[in-house]
C-alpha cells in the first residue's frame, strides 16, 4: 500500500467528497445570509450621501454670495498665474486650492 502525505491511497476520494460537501455547504449558508441585508434606511433622522449625484439634481446648491465670489477671486489672485481653485458646489467652500508650478507653502 502507497502512501501519500501519511495518507493511505483509499482515503483519498473520501476525502475529496468530504471537502466538496464542505465547501458547498458554506456556500449555500452564505448565500441564504447575503439576502438579510435589507434596503437603506435613514439612521438617526439623517438620509445617506450619495456623492455621485449632482447638486442641482437634489436641489441643494450652494448659495454663492458677492462677497464670496470676491474672496475666491481673491484667492486665486494670491495664488499667481498657474494658482487652482475649484469650489465645491453642494458646500460652496473650496474644494482644491493648488499651484501647478510649486507648492503652497
Amino acid at each position: 500500500m502507497s502512501r501519500a502525505w501519511g495518507l493511505p491511497r483509499t482515503s483519498w476520494p473520501r476525502r475529496a467528497i468530504g471537502t466538496a460537501c464542505v465547501s458547498v455547504s458554506a456556500l449555500l449558508f452564505l448565500a441564504g445570509t447575503a439576502g438579510a441585508v435589507g434596503p437603506s434606511k435613514k439612521q438617526e433622522g439623517r438620509s445617506f450621501f450619495d456623492v455621485r449625484l449632482e447638486p442641482a439634481a437634489l436641489g441643494q446648491e450652494a448659495r454663492i454670495t458677492a462677497s464670496m465670489r470676491a474672496a475666491q477671486a481673491g484667492l486665486l489672485r494670491s495664488l499667481g498665474f498657474q494658482g487652482v481653485v475649484d469650489v465645491d458646489r453642494l458646500t460652496g467652500t473650496p474644494r482644491v486650492v493648488a499651484r501647478l508650478d510649486g507648492f503652497l507653502t
